[in-house]
């Protein structure tokens, strides 16, 4: 719940002070408690949120319409970018970093679910996740110039 909270209120705040309106002329928002329509887990494929939740690690998922992705990526909307990032660094910080460090269960990989896991290549060395989250943004804005 305070993973939800902190997140609704940094992405709303936000939007709110760079706010997109839908091709209608409504504001986009955030919903922090959306209507599912997909039933996930039974034999079917997962999202990498649903696999990390399985796992006991914190996740979330961010559904985005095309047309607000491509305005994350307009040097016109950097602001938004930029703060939508930092809610995202500040919960990861203020909510899971310190979540984490109080679990004294280790993480258990059920057999089943590591035999449909396919490593790749990680995001490289990082010395902290604020460097990380830096360079994550600087790569998503050169995006827009390629």
């Amino acid at each position: 719940a305070r993973l939800k909270h902190h997140l609704d209120g940094g992405l709303s705040a936000a939007l709110e002070q760079n706010p997109v309106f839908t091709p209608a002329g409504d504001a986009v928002g955030v919903d922090a408690t959306p209507e599912l329509d997909v039933v996930w887990g039974h034999d079917c494929c997962t999202t990498i949120s649903h696999q990390s939740a399985l796992f006991g690690i914190p996740a979330v998922q961010f559904e985005m319409p095309f047309s607000f992705r491509q305005s994350l990526v307009s040097p016109a909307w950097d602001g938004l970018l930029r703060d939508m990032v930092e809610a995202i660094r500040s919960c990861f910080l203020d909510c899971v970093v310190g979540w984490w460090g109080q679990q004294e269960s280790v993480l258990k990989v059920s057999d089943e679910i590591a035999r449909k896991v396919i490593c790749g290549p990680g995001p490289g060395p990082h010395s902290s996740f604020d460097e990380w989250t830096r360079q994550l943004y600087d790569e998503l804005l050169v995006l827009d110039d390629a």
